[in-house]
């Protein structure tokens, strides 16, 4: 069994910032727009989420976790940051919305709740995670057999370190600076490779790219900067 915790890059500062999560032009503005189009892929992938039990592991101050609740779903959120669990607890109590927010590490939560969800989400946090591959076993052991689960991240490229480092960190200061570790981005053939390790069958792999023109992401077969994996358990 594992005992150590799954932590967190230590040049992350999440809990700094938890307060700014839900300014749309703020530090997590590129999450926002990224938000309409991985909730949409995850609703229709799944056939709709009506009442279906869901857990957004990292899910920061909510921002996905409102979407998937609005779309129906009963959802958990996970975070290891007890500043961000507070900012997604004030911000759903102001919506007035029903979300089960939990600060707790997914290895503890794992052994309390294994085979109880039907749908897992761990969207843009792998590449933020010091052992990645432990938490992506820990995910395929929260999802029911036939349930369905969603992992999002950054391909290790030269065009994701433009685009992503490069460009939106040092250049336009879009994201805050050394929120992303090059050498800590996972290429498609490695996430690939520790889901095998799993008991999920992997059934997709689509790429999310941004078109800075109209500021909106969409979907497409390009899976050089980020990308989301569909697996199932069978």
């Amino acid at each position: 069994m594992l005992k150590k915790k799954i932590r967190f890059l230590k040049n992350i500062q999440f809990d700094d910032m938890a307060s700014k999560w839900w300014d749309i032009n703020g530090v997590s503005k590129f999450l926002h727009l990224m938000n309409p189009i991985r909730t949409k892929y995850i609703i229709d992938t799944c056939q709709g989420i009506f009442k279906k039990k869901i857990l957004d592991v990292g899910c920061g101050a909510g921002i996905l976790s409102e979407s998937l609740y609005y779309a129906g779903g009963i959802v958990t959120g996970l975070d290891i940051s007890s500043n961000m669990i507070y900012e997604a607890k004030m911000h759903a109590k102001i919506k007035n919305i029903n979300i089960k927010y939990i600060n707790e590490d997914i290895l503890q939560h794992c052994i309390k709740n294994s085979e109880y969800y039907d749908i897992v989400v761990c969207m843009e946090v792998l590449e933020h995670i010091e052992r990645p591959i432990e938490i992506v076993n820990l995910c395929s052991k929260l999802i029911k057999p036939g349930g369905n689960l969603f992992f999002s991240t950054i391909n290790r490229t030269l065009k994701s370190f433009f685009t992503v480092i490069f460009l939106a960190e040092y250049l336009l200061r879009c994201i805050p600076i050394k929120t992303h570790n090059f050498s800590q981005l996972i290429t498609p053939s490695e996430l690939l490779s520790w889901i095998d390790c799993t008991s999920l069958n992997i059934k997709n792999i689509i790429g999310i790219k941004y078109n800075p023109f109209i500021k909106k992401f969409y979907l497409s077969s390009d899976i050089s900067t980020n990308y989301i994996v569909h697996a199932c358990l069978s």
